[in-house]
């Protein structure tokens, strides 16, 4: 076999442990076996933004898989913010809050603030992690001189990846491959796409489809959208997300009939990622006497909003059946989702997208309940059986999905699929081997696995 090396561009590598790494660094760890050898390009996790988690675990599965340079980033709106401090010092005016109208702009803050939001939205360009760029693009320079890649992979978001990609590419006249985990220009969870902003970004993904001898994304509807953009199908492909099949050894699933039936839901909540419709369905059957608080138990891993479950739930019973538990390793999650009886998923809005952690919830064979509305989470759900989808704005619907996973959970005829399979990790890295393989066709065809 002939071994080539591919420079992999990644803001996001453990010790960073965001869903949005598992990708690439399943990937890294599969390509070896497929006759390519990743050298990675990354960001020193002392420059990551402040309250990112870490996972210094996961950097034992790159050991032997590759080699991996970290350079800096500057942190710009972290610093200005910093530096306004300094001047303004942490003291606050006796007058503050007195006098003023409720709901108010604080005196002074008109100025600053516009300023602010100013330099925020330009910094922004593509995305936050813009400072990465002249850092990542002089040590890319350094690795494509010294260690010779045959091609660049670029991972997005954050979109300055592909910026870096293609100037490495144009100057060392290397195919380049992007890897859309999420939209750029439709991706409903960035607010702040909008205005000037919002043109300069469309014009740069534009420019990176274009440019970019291969596009991968991660679900059909999304590769036909960009498909669309690049002018060109026949070099857009999908690569689903999947699982690590590592991760899994030694999980074992919760006793059947086991009460109270666990529902946990794995990941952060946040924006339009609520539970409010699930949690006000769950305390209406509870009312109706449709269910008993004694029959289910829900429990949150990650980053949510207690204060605002609380107050949603307020005195009710159904307040000791819900548990936050907060964020944990990554294998103590997966154990936890083992040991329950039904996936909970909340990914209202998001046409293009499927979260990375459906196909954890896929290999973990718990009946899946789906808030979310019509779209690729959707299709995929109803394409292989895993569950019910329940629309957050059809509250009837909520309810009557709820007793029907319900149903499935404690059903003894509920068959085990083998479908998971088609999303493991090593099945996918073979899908992007393939990619990377066909700019070398005079090259010995590498392994399937």
């Amino acid at each position: 076999m002939t071994r080539k090396r591919v420079l992999c561009i990644s803001y996001q590598f453990p010790p960073f442990a965001g869903t949005g790494v598992f990708r690439v660094l399943n990937f890294v760890e599969h390509l070896p076996d497929r006759g390519w050898d990743p050298v990675v390009l990354t960001v020193l996790p002392c420059h990551y933004e402040r309250g990112t988690a870490l996972d210094d675990g996961l950097c034992a599965r790159v050991n032997g898989s590759a080699r991996v340079h970290r350079t800096k980033c500057f942190q710009g709106i972290d610093a200005m913010l910093s530096l306004r401090g300094k001047f303004r010092g942490n003291a606050t005016p006796a007058s503050a809050g007195q006098g003023e109208a409720a709901g108010s702009p604080p005196a002074g803050k008109g100025l600053w603030q516009g300023v602010k939001d100013a330099v925020t939205l330009a910094y922004r360009i593509p995305d936050k992690q813009v400072g990465w760029f002249p850092y990542a693009l002089s040590e890319g320079f350094r690795i494509c001189r010294r260690e010779k890649p045959d091609l660049i992979y670029a991972s997005g978001g954050p979109w300055t990846s592909f910026l870096i990609g293609l100037a490495l590419k144009a100057h060392f006249h290397l195919p380049l491959v992007i890897d859309f985990r999420d939209p750029w220009m439709n991706n409903p969870y960035d607010e702040l796409n909008v205005g000037f902003r919002r043109r300069v970004n469309c014009f740069l993904e534009r420019w990176c489809l274009r440019r970019a001898d291969a596009v991968i994304a991660n679900t059909e509807p999304l590769r036909t959208l960009l498909a669309d953009t690049a002018g060109s199908g026949n070099k857009c492909h999908t690569i689903t997300n999947g699982y690590n099949e590592m991760e899994y050894v030694g999980l074992k699933a919760r006793a059947s009939g086991t009460a109270p039936l666990v529902v946990t839901h794995v990941g952060n909540l946040y924006g339009k990622r609520t539970p409010d419709s699930f949690l006000q369905a769950l305390t209406r059957l509870i009312d109706t006497g449709r269910l008993g608080t004694h029959e289910v138990a829900v429990r949150f891993i990650g980053h949510v909003d207690e204060v605002r479950i609380k107050n949603l739930i307020g005195s009710h019973p159904v307040g000791a059946m819900v548990t936050c538990v907060g964020m944990v390793p990554k294998n103590q999650a997966l154990d936890m989702l083992f040991q329950s009886d039904i996936a909970l998923l909340i990914q209202p809005d998001t046409r293009l997208q499927i979260p990375a952690k459906l196909f954890e919830y896929i290999r973990s064979q718990k009946p899946v309940l789906a808030v979310c509305g019509e779209g690729a989470t959707q299709e995929l759900i109803e394409a292989h059986g895993l569950g019910v989808v329940a629309d957050t704005d059809d509250p009837e619907g909520m309810e009557g999905a709820i007793l029907d996973v319900i149903r499935q959970a404690r059903s003894a005829e509920r068959v085990v699929k083998k479908d998971y399979l088609a999303f493991e990790a090593g099945a996918l890295t073979t899908q992007l081997a393939g990619v990377f393989d066909g700019f070398f066709p005079s090259y010995p065809q590498t392994k399937n696995g």
